[in-house]
């Protein structure tokens, strides 16, 4: 989905996507109750240029083949209370993104950094729970592996 606002995608059940589970770009709305399963060569939830946005609660999101959840120049983008496990690479991928919260998600068994966030400014990160991460900086204060590389909070 590209360029829509206030756009409401909730309680769809997506299994063997080719590429993104679900997308939006330049928009902004909600993503609630999804299941997103086998994504061959993407990310499970992708949003680019969006602002305004929640995801979450009770989204699943597993075995994709990239990032469970994907921000890419967001701004005011809520991730809470999702599920991701079985990435590729990143559970949880944040980059040149502002004013983003990340809290109380479960991230298991990803291929690299349960959370990452990259030139980012204004992230929040907190309550959420991961296990069986890779190439991770662990933190007992955020209970999950965080890497954040030219991050503020």
């Amino acid at each position: 989905m590209t360029t829509s606002d206030q756009v409401t995608i909730e309680s769809n059940v997506i299994i063997q996507s080719k590429k993104r589970g679900i997308q939006i770009i330049s928009g902004s709305g909600s993503i609630v109750s999804n299941t997103i399963d086998q994504t061959e060569t993407g990310n499970g939830i992708y949003l680019l240029n969006d602002s305004d946005t929640t995801v979450g609660p009770d989204n699943s999101v597993s075995n994709t083949g990239k990032h469970g959840i994907a921000l890419e120049g967001t701004n005011a983008v809520d991730v809470k209370n999702n599920q991701v496990s079985d990435c590729a690479e990143q559970g949880i991928l944040v980059t040149s993104c502002t004013d983003i919260s990340v809290r109380d998600n479960g991230v298991t068994n990803t291929g690299s950094t349960g959370i990452y966030s990259n030139n980012s400014t204004g992230v929040t990160i907190t309550g959420n729970q991961g296990t069986s991460t890779t190439d991770t900086i662990s933190s007992t204060f955020w209970q999950v592996a965080i890497h954040s590389v030219g991050t503020t909070s």
